[in-house]
């Protein structure tokens, strides 16, 4: 849908009928919402599908990460960690710069492929830096081309599919693998998703008609800042887990933890 918005305005130099595409997706999300809650399990333990041994490894095998599930209340300072922590807040802040740009849709074999990568070796600093720097890149040259190179800057458009989508992903769960405590995940999730709601209402500010003329540089160019921005908190958040792993740093109850890269 964002594609073809893209190519309306580009090649006919008219508006797509946005709200149309907004009704369908807010149709598509409503399915979509109703098939999680009535056939998505929400812990291993209430999967129907698994069998009792299935469901004793998986949750054995996410507990020696950190995770788990747990009907404990959280404390005060777990909260406030999960909410105000300076590491927390980098991980909202690197969702809020991705999400910034377009999810173009053909990045979606790129997204499958960095989620898949990321998790199987345990490197999902590297792989959102790798994307969001790809993305930057196609960013940046669309804002430099001039606006008539449309098979160039279509081109461009395959580089940013490959940068803000397929970092998210990755990006989601990091956060939740990482938080001060099990019991605060479901506070993590919530602010790392309303801080790309946030980057969504920025966004429709940077693409001005009046520089239509001149192929939008402010968008292109303030979506190739935050994606560079984004892949800067990447490095620092991976060197930072990195060295917690290095000294055993704990979470926020005390307990040993292994901080996922």
């Amino acid at each position: 849908m964002a594609v073809y918005c893209k190519l309306i305005d580009t090649f006919l130099d008219q508006p797509a009928d946005h709200s149309s595409l907004g009704q369908i997706e807010g149709l598509v999300t409503v399915a979509c919402v109703l098939l999680v809650l009535f056939l998505l399990p929400d812990y291993p333990s209430t999967a129907r599908f698994l069998t009792e041994d299935d469901k004793k490894f998986v949750e054995a095998r996410i507990r020696v990460k950190g995770g788990g599930y747990t009907n404990e209340r959280s404390t005060k300072k777990e909260v406030m960690e999960t909410i105000f922590g300076p590491r927390m807040m980098a991980h909202y802040l690197a969702y809020t710069c991705d999400c910034t740009v377009p999810p173009w849709i053909v990045g979606y074999c790129f997204c499958l492929f960095l989620g898949w990568s990321a998790d199987r070796y345990n490197a999902r600093g590297w792989h959102i830096m790798a994307s969001s720097i790809i993305g930057g890149i196609g960013w940046l040259t669309a804002g430099l081309l001039p606006k008539d190179a449309y098979i160039q800057r279509y081109g461009c458009l395959m580089l940013c599919a490959c940068g803000a989508f397929p970092s998210a992903g990755p990006l989601s769960a990091w956060v939740t693998c990482n938080v001060p405590s099990i019991v605060t995940m479901g506070i993590a999730t919530a602010l790392n998703n309303s801080a790309a709601g946030v980057s969504q209402v920025t966004a429709q500010w940077i693409w001005k008609p009046k520089e239509a003329h001149l192929g939008y540089p402010t968008g292109n160019f303030t979506c190739a800042a935050f994606s560079f921005a984004t892949a800067i908190i990447a490095v620092g958040l991976r060197l930072h887990y990195g060295k917690l792993n290095a000294i055993g740093a704990k979470d926020a109850r005390g307990q040993a933890r292994v901080w996922l890269l």
